[in-house]
């Protein structure tokens, strides 16, 4: 609350403040500790996770293309072509 003067005593100040520095650093030291025992990525992580995308990528537009051509109608009807005619020769 701004405006408002602060009552407490100066030794209560005084404690309020070690306790957030005691807290302050109890959360630096857990977070310094914490992060030596993280693994860092390995590179070969992204490259793995590249490779199976683009395999499954393959794999559903080989399936689709199969099951596009099973399906009746999927060709379309072959267009009659003028056949050579046989003249007799005589």
């Amino acid at each position: 609350m701004e405006g408002v003067p602060d009552r407490r005593t100066l030794e209560e100040q005084l404690e309020i403040e070690r306790d957030r520095r005691r807290r302050v650093v109890a959360a630096l030291l857990s977070g310094a500790e914490a992060r030596p025992a993280t693994v860092p990525p390995s590179p070969w992580g992204p490259l793995a996770a590249g490779l199976t995308i683009a395999v499954a990528a393959v794999l559903v537009v080989a399936v689709v293309t199969l099951i596009r051509a099973s399906l009746p109608g999927a060709k379309p009807a072959p267009r009659p072509h003028p056949s050579p005619t046989v003249t007799a020769r005589g």
